[in-house]
């Protein structure tokens, strides 16, 4: 469980960092950059690694498991 909150939160935080970018991208690009847009971008990011980060990881989790099976199974026969 542990594991698996570190996965959500390392994961919230890298799509958040990639939002702020793309916020301060934008900026540059068309000006107006405002704190409000960061702070939507970056929460946007955030939930959306949340939500990757909550489904990638039972998946990533079972597919180690069934690796981790077979290979158990071959030893055995």
């Amino acid at each position: 469980p542990e594991a698996r909150l570190v996965w959500i939160v390392a994961s919230a935080a890298g799509w958040g960092a990639g939002m702020v970018a793309s916020a301060v991208a934008s900026d540059v690009i068309w000006g107006a950059f405002s704190l409000a847009v960061l702070g939507m971008e970056t929460g946007k990011g955030a939930v959306v690694g949340a939500l990757v980060a909550a489904v990638t990881g039972p998946l990533a989790k079972g597919t180690f498991s069934r690796d981790a099976f077979s290979e158990t199974s071959a030893r055995a026969a």
